[in-house]
């Protein structure tokens, strides 16, 4: 099993990205938003804080599912699905591509 090392990291005007756009997704965007990122959710669906954030233009909506490529360009990479094969394809892509990236996943995916 891993050891996982805590960074702190300066993410002020960097792009981030959330793929997904439920309760989980809603709180790691708040915590980005509150940390000065710029972020970017991909999701067909999104909270009602979401959607606030989309209307107030604090954040960009991709109103679609995750596809391949959709990361590229971006500083930080989280996941929050509740679908474990997009959760595992996109992982993959972030790992290749060398982004920092969080999967934030149910217990059973583990």
């Amino acid at each position: 099993m891993a050891k996982y090392y805590p960074i702190m990291l300066d993410i002020s005007n960097k792009r981030c990205v959330v793929i997904g756009g439920g309760n989980v997704a809603e709180r790691k965007v708040n915590s980005l938003l509150e940390h000065g990122a710029k972020v970017t959710v991909i999701s067909p669906k999104i909270t009602e804080k979401l959607r606030e954030f989309q209307l107030k233009n604090k954040i960009k909506w991709i109103k679609r599912e995750y596809r391949l490529g959709d990361i590229k360009g971006y500083y930080l990479v989280y996941v929050a699905t509740d679908n474990r094969k997009v959760n595992e394809s996109c992982l993959e892509e972030a790992k290749r591509r060398r982004h920092i990236n969080k999967c934030c996943r149910s217990t059973s995916y583990v």
